[in-house]
């Protein structure tokens, strides 16, 4: 599946490497990868102006440990359906839908096509990342791994 929803554990939301570095740094980041990526979705290549940077991470279900491997520019579709309870169940999600005309229908269908699946297939996929969200959402005891992004942290400690 090219189009995943990513449903981060509740003990780790707002610990994104956006929210524990500077905007100017943040900035630069993106900045980095517009350079390197140009100005288009990472998934469904569509070309806009409004992208987002998200933050691809990998699970280690054992040791307890969230590692942040990519991080790419995603159209509002996209990180909408990485985001889909955000999207669809908090007030703040509801209203970036709102603003931009689009409906949680939007969301799947996007899914759905990008993927080249039925909406059954979306339905299937969206139970399995509930049932990992909650799982995950009972281990109180994560660490974080930034990977190479650990840079811009150190980086920022230095000038602080």
């Amino acid at each position: 599946m090219k189009l995943e929803i990513e449903l981060i554990p509740a003990p780790l939301q707002y610990k994104s490497l956006n929210k524990l570095t500077t905007i100017p740094i943040w900035k630069s980041i993106k900045e980095d990868i517009f350079q390197k990526e140009g100005k288009k979705c990472w998934i469904c290549n569509s070309e806009t102006q409004l992208l987002q940077a998200h933050e691809f991470w990998e699970y280690d279900n054992k040791k307890h440990i969230q590692k942040l491997i990519a991080i790419h520019h995603l159209c509002l579709k996209c990180h909408m359906i990485n985001h889909i309870l955000f999207a669809t169940e908090t007030k703040v999600g509801e209203k970036v839908l709102s603003d931009n005309n689009l409906t949680k229908e939007d969301l799947i269908k996007h899914f759905c096509i990008v993927n080249n699946c039925s909406k059954e297939d979306y339905e299937a996929h969206y139970k399995k990342q509930v049932k990992i969200y909650i799982k995950r959402s009972n281990i109180e005891n994560w660490k974080q791994d930034l990977g190479e992004y650990r840079k811009y942290v150190e980086f920022q400690k230095k000038l602080f």
